[in-house]
Parts: C-alpha cells; sequence; structure tokens
C-alpha cells in the first residue's frame, strides 16, 4: 500500500512538473556551457557512415571548440550578432547565433542538447529568431542535407529549401570531408 502512494506520488510530480524555459543573451561566463552543448549535439548530429562522416573525424574538428574562442567570440561581437542561451529549468541546454548580413538575416547555429530536445526549447529559439527579425528580413540558414528532423523543425516554422549557393563556415573535417549542407529561407512577414 505504501509502495502504491509513494508510486502515484512520484507520478503526479512528474506529470505535474513544469518545465521553465528561458532565453538570455549569451555571456562570456556561459563559454563552458556552450562547448559543451556544441560537442554533444555535433556528436549526436553528424556522424554518417556512408559520407565518411565519423566520431573520430568529428572529435578532431571539434578539439577547435574551445571555451576561450567562445569567450572571444561574445565579447567582440558586434551590433548585428546575436547569441542566446536556451535554459531548461536553469540547466543551459541550447543555443542560438544570430548574423545580420546584407539585407537577411542568417542563423549561423541553432543546438538543443539531444536529451531536451522535443520539449519545446528549440521552438522556444526559433521563436524568439521571428519575433526579432521575421517582420523584417528573410532568414536564411544552412542545415546538414541528411539532418531530417532539423529539416522538418524548420519547415514547421515556414522555412523551404532553396538552390541557393551553400556559403558554409564550415572548416573541412580531417580527410578534407565536408558536411553536405541545404540552404533554407523563411521569406519575410509583411
Amino acid at each position: 500500500m505504501l509502495i502504491s502512494v509513494v508510486y502515484i506520488l512520484l507520478w503526479t510530480l512528474m506529470v505535474n512538473k513544469k518545465t521553465l524555459i528561458s532565453i538570455k543573451t549569451a555571456k562570456v561566463s556561459d563559454a563552458d556551457s556552450i562547448v559543451k552543448i556544441l560537442r554533444t549535439t555535433w556528436m549526436a548530429t553528424y556522424p554518417n557512415s556512408s559520407l565518411g562522416i565519423d566520431e573520430s573525424n568529428l572529435k578532431v574538428y571539434l578539439r577547435k571548440v574551445r571555451p576561450q574562442a567562445i569567450r572571444d567570440s561574445i565579447s567582440h561581437q558586434s551590433s548585428n550578432e546575436f547569441f542566446w542561451l536556451v535554459r531548461v529549468n536553469r540547466k543551459p541546454v541550447g543555443l542560438c547565433k544570430v548574423v545580420k548580413e546584407e539585407g537577411e538575416v542568417r542563423i549561423k547555429m541553432l543546438y538543443i542538447l539531444p536529451k531536451y530536445q522535443g520539449i519545446g526549447a528549440g521552438s522556444a529559439l526559433m521563436q524568439k529568431v521571428l519575433r526579432t527579425f521575421g517582420h523584417r528580413s528573410n532568414i536564411v540558414l544552412n542545415v546538414a542535407r541528411y539532418n531530417r528532423r532539423a529539416i522538418a523543425f524548420y519547415i514547421r516554422f515556414g522555412f523551404i529549401r532553396t538552390r541557393r549557393k551553400v556559403q558554409t563556415s564550415l572548416d573541412k573535417l580531417p580527410g578534407g570531408i565536408v558536411i553536405p549542407e541545404v540552404a533554407m529561407v523563411r521569406q519575410k512577414k509583411d
């Protein structure tokens, strides 16, 4: 009987537990969390054996992603750059970096830790981007051609694939391997 009561109480707490999602501008002090998010999401997202992209390639590439580089990026960002961190119950779980470029806005990064995907953190970040820029500018991004989940996510927010030449900011992985990307755009809303 006591076990049943404890089980019901725990189940009730889990069901009724509120998930607090908050978005703040990334600070220099967030660098370690940002590095963890980038490394974890890359390792979960980008391996693709048919393209020769394995974990060892990614680990070598990700050695360049260091807290000091992130701190420098945040402390030297221009007024055209926006870097947001999303937290779930105060825990950093995702990020988004946006840059205003020649008449459009480019989402450079939008990553959510795999464990927190599907609970609204990514949607909250995208809604922040759309509220901030969606009515004034076209929003463009690149996404790995084989990342179907991300492509479906962007389509839900009104992005469409384009035939635009992909301008990648990614360096080549070891062995000259490149993650193939597709460009997507969301037209400004008048």
